[in-house]
């Protein structure tokens, strides 16, 4: 991804669509620097997971459920 404002706004306009109240409400959904762990739990939760794990260490972090990948 170039660093390019105008490549970025160009990019972020052809994945997300060209409304810009859209767009900066998905943003603000991810501007939370934990969200990703709450996209996490639902993906479990989506899978049908009744277990998750997270384990952490010096150079991962490792997350584990006992969720079904099959439909």
């Amino acid at each position: 991804m170039s660093s390019d404002y105008k490549a970025i706004s160009q990019y972020n306009e052809e994945q997300l669509g060209k409304d810009r109240k859209s767009r900066m409400s998905q943003v603000a959904m991810y501007a939370d620097s934990a969200h990703f762990i709450y996209e996490l739990l639902q993906n479990a939760d989506d899978a049908g997971a009744t277990t998750i794990s997270f384990t952490l260490s010096d150079k991962q972090l490792v997350i584990e459920h006992d969720g079904s990948l099959s439909d």
